[in-house]
């Protein structure tokens, strides 16, 4: 359980919460960290669970089209594994996804679906 006396007093100290922090950042440092605008895989996003970031991405992303961030830099969404988008269970954010990027989705679900039925 926490201590919520020891917490204030470790990071109430600019000098103490300064250290820990920077501790913090050089274990980051070489680990997956990405800041927002590095995020742009939609299969990532979703089999990694992040669907509040996904969701969030469609909407300011304006289907699929270039454009501006926060910090003036282009994104573009892009999917890199199609069989991430088809085994998610968010149906809202499944039609979301699929409503934007249909021809890719369809091209890689007609293609397993051919592969499945020669067999």
């Amino acid at each position: 359980m926490l201590n919520i006396e020891l917490y204030r007093q470790i990071f109430n100290n600019v000098f103490i919460s300064k250290i820990v922090f920077t501790q913090v950042h050089e274990i980051q440092k070489n680990s997956n960290s990405c800041k927002y605008n590095q995020i742009d895989d939609v299969a990532w996003m979703t089999k990694n669970g992040h669907h509040r970031l996904l969701e969030e991405k469609l909407k300011f992303d304006n289907r699929n089209s270039n454009t501006k961030t926060s910090t003036n830099t282009t994104t573009k969404l892009y999917i890199s594994n199609p069989e991430d988008i088809f085994s998610l269970n968010n149906v809202d954010l499944f039609i979301k996804i699929f409503e934007i990027f249909r021809y890719k989705l369809l091209h890689y679900y007609s293609s397993d679906f051919i592969q499945y039925s020669i067999v």
